[in-house]
């Protein structure tokens, strides 16, 4: 980290040599936001860790969230690589969450940044209970 401070901004690796992230927290829920960078090389590329553009993610996501969903920025994601895959955990709002409080919970993977497989989902709880994406 660059810095010991909550509210100043911080640069740290989420993947070991590979993924960094650039984090602020200001206190406020608004005020939060991570943007992700892959090295590549010399080259520091910028990568969304969210499927904002995958339509066949939406529509397999659809079929267990029937209101809608969205994602935010300021949840931040988990990102773990195994092999030549990455899997991200973060939460997913329904269309009608507050941006403060996710309803839900998601796990899904990807090789590019660009195409995303959703895993599973669950109900943000103290005891989710995870359901398998098919």
């Amino acid at each position: 980290p660059v810095s010991k401070h909550d509210s100043e901004a911080q640069i740290y690796e989420v993947v070991d040599n590979e993924i960094i992230a650039f984090g602020v927290t200001s206190g406020f829920a608004a005020g939060t936001f991570e943007i992700y960078y892959k090295i590549d090389g010399e080259s520091v590329i910028p990568i969304s860790v969210y499927p904002y553009e995958d339509q066949n993610f939406d529509k397999k996501v659809s079929k267990y969230v029937k209101k809608g969903f969205r994602f935010e920025g300021r949840a931040g994601a988990d990102i773990k690589k195994i092999g030549d895959e990455y899997f991200l955990s973060t939460n997913l709002y329904h269309e009608d969450d507050a941006n403060c409080c996710p309803s839900m919970l998601i796990e899904y993977k990807t090789k590019d940044f660009k195409s995303f497989i959703p895993l599973k989902i669950a109900d943000n709880s103290e005891n989710p209970k995870w359901k398998i994406i098919k």
